[in-house]
């Protein structure tokens, strides 16, 4: 199972219950006033926003399975690095660069979550949804 993917049965960086992210008695969110953790808990799991990076040909290969993962919001895709690790440094244009943006953003898209990818050259094309 690669890194990137969490474990079964969890949840990745959220507060408990819903993950096992460490947890304190105050939160810049409330301005530093101590709140209940039953009070807080659910205001962070509410905003939290998990965002994935998918920036090496494994982690394309796996888009589906990433971004299946129960807690994950947004599946961004690191355009940069992905071109380096393909062997197309800085070839956004490169077909194989594009298919592998457009993998990861089908792939976002077909479960209902949210896709971006970002570099300078990188076509609007791919802008889907």
């Amino acid at each position: 199972m690669p890194d990137c993917i969490a474990p079964p049965g969890r949840q990745p960086d959220r507060p408990p219950p819903q993950g096992r992210r460490s947890v304190t008695a105050i939160y810049p969110q409330f301005d530093f006033r101590p709140l209940p953790l039953s009070q807080s808990l659910p205001q962070l799991n509410a905003a939290c926003l998990v965002v994935c990076m998918v920036e090496t040909s494994e982690g394309v290969s796996n888009a589906s399975e990433i971004v299946a993962v129960p807690g994950v919001d947004v599946v961004h895709v690191g355009a940069n690095d992905l071109a380096v690790a393909m062997g197309h440094a800085g070839q956004f244009e490169h077909p194989d660069v594009t298919a592998a943006v457009e993998r990861v953003i089908d792939a976002t898209l077909a479960q209902g979550k949210f896709a971006g990818a970002w570099t300078q050259g990188l076509r609007r094309e791919l802008v889907k949804g």
